[in-house]
């Protein structure tokens, strides 16, 4: 896929093999987003940590604060698989939810 970029802005897309070649080029260019998952510290768990991951894509200007923030956490089991452990980062209307049920010990 090739990329026209004229006074930085998006002019053209070429030799995408697929319709959605577009629209995701568009999406990379303007507000490239990544999906992020991590694990957490939890106490009185059946496991030292839990994984956890965003809700929806996150701008990937934000990614590294999240990690931070996600690596500074210690939660408390019990915890249920979809809990929200971060809500609406950094403004971002993205939240961190638990990827498995953690049973207290």
């Amino acid at each position: 896929m090739e990329l026209e970029i004229e006074n930085g802005e998006l002019r053209a897309v070429q030799h995408n093999s697929c319709k959605r070649g577009v629209e995701y080029a568009k999406q990379e260019f303007y507000d490239p987003r990544r999906m992020v998952t991590a694990t957490a510290t939890i106490e009185n768990g059946v496991v030292p940590r839990i994984p956890v991951r965003t809700s929806q894509p996150l701008p990937v200007a934000h990614i590294q604060a999240l990690l931070a923030e996600i690596y500074r956490l210690t939660l408390t089991a019990p915890l249920e698989i979809g809990a929200a452990v971060i809500k609406n980062f950094a403004d971002t209307g993205v939240d961190v939810i638990t990827t498995r049920t953690v049973a207290a010990r």
